[in-house]
């Protein structure tokens, strides 16, 4: 069973780092994610989506499953619009919110 998450010791003004490899990827591509203070954890992350210029806030529920050392690889949609995605807040279920940083481009 993974340990608590290190959302609850952080501070409001120090954000959760997002690691995205690559950064820019294709609809259809794959691409790994890395939190190493969530290892373990199912996670949600609210984020925002800037397609051609209009920002769209939402959250992803349930978005992975980390690994013990804190990364999943996951699939971009193959019908996803091209944009940025930057991370603003993270929490293991049910856990409080964090505040995180993090962005990947999608591209066509």
């Amino acid at each position: 069973m993974p340990g608590p998450a290190r959302e609850a010791s952080l501070s409001p003004a120090t954000p959760v780092e997002i690691r995205f490899t690559p950064d820019r990827v294709k609809p259809g591509q794959s691409y790994s994610v890395v939190i190493p203070d969530y290892a373990g954890h199912t996670i949600d992350l609210a984020f925002e989506i800037r397609f051609r210029r209009v920002p769209y806030s939402d959250v992803f529920r349930k978005w992975c499953t980390l690994d013990a050392s804190g990364r999943a690889t996951l699939m971009t949609p193959e019908d996803h619009p091209a944009g940025s995605i930057a991370v603003r807040k993270i929490r293991s279920q049910q856990g409080p919110w964090a505040p995180a940083r993090g962005s990947i481009q999608v591209v066509r």
